[in-house]
């Protein structure tokens, strides 16, 4: 009984490691003199005493057998101590002179279960990883740090070797600079707590082999310019939070991605810093076989088009010379045998005014995420996928679509053949219509066309075919027009069980 509660009182007062303040209390437990001094105190001022009040009293069978009990159990005790020491070897280090030969051997044999870090780096030479960043493969043992510890920068630069890294408590970490920069072959980066963090630049910097990132959770960053350079085979990146960044902080965080945001920065739309994995098109030239590559994939979150990407064929054009010129321009023509589900938003900046056969050839899309048309006054066939002369439009629509994102289309004039042959669509979002001068064909053909929300049209408008052969409508689609303005609307319903 006597080994049992001093064991207990040991653990009490050797055992824990506390963290001051908010952080948790966690308990390790380390064989050291001070603790078997303390062991042994314990028992003598709670046990040996009262045993030597009892022999003065002439117990002596009992303090006897007692004594004899306590000398046995507090053996097995002491066994049992030093057989967990050896089995479970924690090693902490309170300053440099602690780095020893033997500490950095057990590092890379893997012999520790966990290193405490009881001081703050100041220089590299500070850091047991340094001595051994060639060599280092994985951390495979827990990490514990003290509260004195507030910067990580280059905790593990240059351990070009590193291939994996155990999770460990990041919490009330402020500056992580480098952190892994030039671990080459790093494949995934560690689940951290970034709460506290104010700086990551050139974080993981150079990760060549890096292929997935965690979401971080970061109210606190204020920079992170070059955090992802070079890191060559990383596809995507979760967005994280930057609300506190200022102009440029954020440039060139990935290769190939310019961020901007607050008020227009070099004459660039407002775009919002939190969407940090975007492809920027500013002319033709820029669809390079990367940027192709990345929207073919779908490992970004924006795709933003500064430039003429899209019309309709000309008059006297061949569907050759049509494709030719959308094949120099538009990006999704470039990948149409790719496009189905686009899982990125779509922006465009105000020199873009239409969108006229916007997904020409895309014969495979089934829904887009959320495209901006703000300004946008051309949707005419804008999901005509392929010229079919035959056809009531002379185009084919996209059969396989499935779902239309909500679109600003205030300030569309042309709707002519937008959703023609869409076969697939059973309902549509909300459109504004008020300034629409052609709806000619808008809706024709939408075999499985159910509902269509309310249609209001202010001006002068030819309306004739809108809703020809939509043979599922359950319901007449209510349009409301303007009184003063002359409607065309030849054939509007027609094929419909409406026409008459």
């Amino acid at each position: 009984m006597s080994a049992v509660i001093a064991f207990v009182i040991f653990l009490l007062l050797t055992g824990p490691s506390v963290k001051k303040g908010w952080r948790e209390q966690r308990f390790s437990y380390n064989i050291t003199f001070r603790g078997f001094f303390t062991y042994c105190f314990v028992n003598f001022v709670l046990f040996f005493i009262p045993m030597a009040v009892a022999f003065r009293f002439e117990f002596d069978d009992f303090g006897s057998m007692v004594v004899k009990a306590m000398a046995a159990t507090n053996a097995v005790f002491i066994l049992l101590f030093f057989i967990y020491a050896s089995l479970r070897p924690i090693h902490r280090i309170y300053s440099r002179q602690d780095i020893s030969p033997n500490l950095l051997n057990a590092i890379l044999n893997h012999k520790v279960r966990k290193l405490c870090i009881h001081y703050q780096f100041k220089y590299l030479d500070d850091n047991p990883f340094h001595y051994i960043a060639d060599q280092l493969t994985d951390i495979d043992f827990e990490i514990e740090l003290s509260w004195k510890v507030k910067d990580l920068s280059c905790f593990f630069l240059d351990c070009v070797n590193l291939k994996s890294v155990r999770p460990f408590d990041t919490r009330g970490i402020t500056n992580m600079t480098s952190m892994f920069q030039n671990c080459r072959s790093l494949v995934n980066a560690p689940e951290l707590d970034m709460s506290d963090v104010t700086l990551a630049d050139r974080m993981f910097y150079g990760c060549t082999s890096l292929e997935s990132v965690p979401q971080y959770n970061t109210p606190k960053l204020t920079r992170a310019q070059s955090m992802f350079i070079n890191c060559t085979r990383l596809r995507s990146i979760p967005r994280f939070d930057t609300h506190l960044f200022r102009p440029n902080d954020l440039l060139d965080i990935v290769n190939n991605v310019r961020i901007y945001a607050g008020d227009s920065i070099s004459k660039k739309q407002r775009i919002d810093w939190n969407l940090i994995n975007a492809v920027e098109l500013n002319k033709k030239e820029d669809l390079t076989d990367e940027n192709l590559r990345r929207l073919r994939n779908g490992s970004i979150e924006l795709l933003i088009i500064n430039y003429r990407c899209t019309r309709a064929p000309l008059p006297d054009e061949t569907i050759s010379e049509y494709e030719k010129w959308m094949r120099e321009n538009n990006p999704f023509f470039r990948i149409r045998e790719y496009v189905d589900d686009i899982r990125y938003k779509i922006e465009f900046s105000s020199s873009v005014s239409s969108l006229s056969h916007l997904f020409y050839g895309c014969i495979h899309l089934r829904s887009i995420k959320s495209i901006e048309t703000k300004g946008i006054t051309d949707f005419s066939f804008m999901f005509a996928p392929r010229h079919d002369p035959e056809k009531l439009f002379g185009f084919t629509g996209c059969s396989r679509l499935v779902r239309v994102p909500d679109m600003n289309t205030s300030s569309g004039k042309n709707f002519r053949g937008m959703f023609a042959g869409c076969s697939g669509l059973s309902t549509v979002p909300n459109l504004d219509l008020g300034n629409a001068s052609d709806l000619s064909g808008m809706f024709a053909s939408c075999s499985s066309l159910i509902t269509v929300p309310p249609i209001r049209v202010f001006k002068s408008a030819n309306m004739e075919g809108m809703f020809a052969d939509c043979t599922a409508l359950l319901t007449k689609p209510s349009v409301e027009k303007y009184a003063g303005a002359e409607q065309k609307t030849g054939g509007m319903f027609s094929g419909t069980g409406f026409d008459g």
